[in-house]
């Protein structure tokens, strides 16, 4: 409440910070220079910011975000120097070459060489973008998957997934260094939550390399029927991580419906009613529970 009237929701108060976001993915559809972009998007965000009454833009205000800018920029700076060294390491040593004999070596399971390729790719992908990853990953491991008998779709996926997750994957996180700095919170930290939050994430390029339909593969039915059964495995290991859904879950349900959430991703019918019937069970308690503990009334005290 300001000066007697009431004000407006803070997603109306703010309405100008979308905007300049908006011009800069335009900017960079149109295939203008990224630091073209970013320039402008920061200068009109600061023109609207002074025109907007609900914000006070003074002097200090730019000065201090300004300053804060270069701060936040500091670890970010680091992580991508340090993951440009790592990079040129692997490039001169001829660790790819190395790599993909070690992984074709005899005996390998295809298991193995996808956790193997996991990881070689989100260590060539510290502190580059995803696509550029992408780029440095095919080059060492396509071929390795390709020897397995992968579909070169199947395998290019699985690669560009976790080129992607290599930008929240610690110890070199660009975006929760980004994060960190804007929000003022332990970069290291940051990256170790985002993972956790993601833990589906890592799990579901295993899923559509061992089934198909998830890719739009196969039979219509058989397709509808697993994007079903697989989101509801995210759902169930979503809240299972985060152990909220309506209110606190218990450690015990929580562990429930990390088992059901697994089960429900296998592709496997038995699996798939198991996994179902788990989160189910736990989530209409939940919802049960947060009725239950609503139509109690609050103490006074």
């Amino acid at each position: 409440m300001e000066d007697g009237k009431k004000r407006p929701p803070l997603l109306i108060q703010y309405f100008h910070i979308f905007i300049p976001l908006v011009l800069l993915v335009v900017l960079i559809v149109l295939a203008y220079p990224i630091l073209f972009g970013c320039i402008i998007s920061m200068a009109l965000m600061l023109v609207m910011g002074i025109i907007n009454p609900y914000c006070k833009v003074t002097v200090k205000v730019i000065l201090d975000s300004l300053s804060n800018g270069f701060k936040g920029s500091l670890g970010v700076t680091a992580a991508c120097a340090s993951s440009g060294i790592i990079v040129c390491v692997i490039g001169t040593t001829g660790f790819g070459l190395t790599f993909t004999s070690f992984i074709l070596r005899e005996g390998v399971t295809l298991i193995f060489a996808l956790i193997m390729t996991m990881i070689i790719v989100i260590i060539l992908g510290m502190g580059l973008p995803g696509v550029a990853a992408y780029i440095v990953g095919i080059s060492v491991a396509v071929s390795v998957l390709r020897k397995f008998d992968i579909p070169t779709v199947h395998a290019h996926l699985f690669i560009y997934f976790f080129s992607c997750m290599a930008v929240i994957t610690p110890p070199v996180a660009l975006t929760a260094y980004a994060a960190a700095g804007l929000s003022g919170g332990n970069p290291m930290k940051t990256g170790w939550k985002a993972v956790l939050i993601t833990l589906p994430s890592f799990i579901l390029p295993f899923v559509f390399i061992f089934d198909p339909a998830l890719l739009f593969e196969g039979n219509i039915l058989n397709i509808i029927y697993r994007l079903f059964v697989t989101s509801v495995g995210v759902f169930g290991l979503s809240i299972a991580i985060t152990g909220y859904f309506k209110c606190n879950i218990n450690i015990i349900n929580r562990l429930i419906l990390f088992i059901g959430g697994l089960c429900a991703i296998i592709p496997h019918f038995i699996a798939d009613i198991v996994g179902i019937g788990l989160v189910t069970v736990v989530i209409i308690m939940n919802i049960l529970l947060f009725k239950k503990n609503s139509r109690l009334p609050v103490s006074a005290g």
